[in-house]
């Protein structure tokens, strides 16, 4: 299970597919910050749904 240099895109997670993993973690590049510093949630939550997405259309 990798856990670095996965990022929420299907270029990235297309990559890792096909090379065989079974599943993948993805941290800091999940996260995305406003101009303020603070977390944006509501941008966290479209990547977390939009990777699994892509991860499902990866499997099918």
């Amino acid at each position: 299970m990798p856990t670095g240099g996965v990022s929420p895109t299907a270029e990235n997670l297309k990559e890792w597919m096909t090379a065989g993993v079974h599943c993948v973690g993805i941290g800091s590049k999940l996260f995305i910050k406003n101009e303020d510093g603070k977390f944006d949630y509501k941008k966290v939550q479209q990547q977390v749904t939009s990777a699994i997405q892509i991860v499902k259309e990866l499997r099918a």
